[in-house]
C-alpha cells in the first residue's frame, strides 16, 4: 500500500515510498525506541511509517528539520 515501483527515464525500476508528510534531516530522539541519530520520519494519515534508508520518498509535504531535534509527542 505504501510502496510503488516506478520506471525512471533510464528505464530502471525504483521503489518509491509514499507519505503525506516527510520530516527530513533532523536528529531523531525517541528514548522509548532507543533512537538517537539523524534521519527522516514519514507520516501517512495519523501513523508514522517505516522506510528503508536509500528508498526514494514521494510526500505531499516535506519539512526540512536539519539542525533541529525531532521528538515524539
Amino acid at each position: 500500500c505504501c510502496r510503488s515501483i516506478v520506471i525512471n527515464q533510464d528505464l530502471e525500476e525504483t521503489i518509491v515510498v509514499r507519505a503525506d508528510i516527510l520530516i527530513r534531516g533532523g536528529t531523531i530522539v525517541d528514548p522509548a525506541r532507543e533512537l538517537l541519530g539523524q534521519g527522516d520520519v514519514l507520516i501517512r494519515g495519523d501513523k508514522i511509517v517505516e522506510s528503508t534508508p536509500g528508498e526514494d520518498v514521494l510526500a505531499e509535504e516535506s519539512i526540512n528539520t536539519t539542525g533541529c531535534l525531532v521528538t515524539p509527542g
